[in-house]
């Protein structure tokens, strides 16, 4: 394995969390933005879920909102949320459903700038 790719696993390593009770936190990074989500299973083949920046990003003080793409079969699929709220789960956003798919993200910087990520939905538990 190169040293690039050891890094590279490295730092995606770093970026996922273990257990946050009582789910599991699976998590993405396009550097400097890391995300992550959580999913609790409610039944009937549905989840809960909630994605978030990782609290770790070095970038967290300088986000002013960050704009959630869903998939196109969700109402409202694009959301913005202008909060960080808490502190371990920066800037979530929670919904309900049964399958897992990529999440776009825009993070939109206090300065004017933004960062284009995404996140990929994980229902592991």
């Amino acid at each position: 394995m190169t040293m690039r790719r050891t890094m590279g696993v490295l730092a995606l390593a770093a970026c996922v969390a273990g257990l946050s009770a009582p789910a599991r936190a699976e998590g993405t990074c396009r550097d400097p933005i890391c995300t992550r989500n959580t999913a609790q299973y409610k039944g009937d083949k549905r989840w809960d879920w909630t994605v978030f920046i990782d609290p770790r990003s070095r970038d967290l003080t300088r986000i002013k909102c960050v704009e959630y793409t869903l998939h196109r079969t969700f109402p409202n699929p694009v959301r913005i949320v202008c909060e960080m709220g808490s502190v371990d789960r920066p800037f979530a956003l929670s919904s309900n459903g049964w399958g897992t798919f990529e999440i776009k993200l825009r993070v939109l910087m206090k300065d004017g700038s933004f960062r284009d990520a995404s996140h990929q939905l994980s229902f592991r538990r």
